[in-house]
């Protein structure tokens, strides 16, 4: 009985993992999005290239909420930037506030 407890617990914990560390860094998008563009996208953010992230942000196929195939939010490294730009504009373009990295 404990011993099936424990498997069941240990179990649910690998899921756990498996759902929040391991398939975002795959950058599985559940819609068919291309995560390659998230990935441009928080490059450009990163490096503060902010004519390259307006260009990219304007793509027809971008998802804001989208993680890069590394699992970075665009919304995460536009925060980490300090600058507001970055942020608004995601914003402008229907980033979900509400995340976690």
């Amino acid at each position: 009985c404990c011993i099936a407890m424990q498997s069941g617990r240990v179990l649910a914990l690998c899921a756990l993992v498996l759902s929040v560390v391991l398939l975002p860094a795959f950058g599985t998008a559940q819609d068919g999005s291309d995560p390659q563009i998230t990935a441009n996208l928080v490059k450009f953010i990163q490096q503060k290239k902010l004519d390259a992230f307006i260009e990219e942000l304007q793509k027809e196929d971008m998802d804001v909420n989208q993680p890069s195939p590394d699992g970075k939010l665009p919304l995460c490294e536009a925060v980490k930037t300090r600058d507001i730009t970055y942020v608004d504009a995601l914003i402008q373009h229907g980033v979900t506030v509400a995340v976690k990295e």
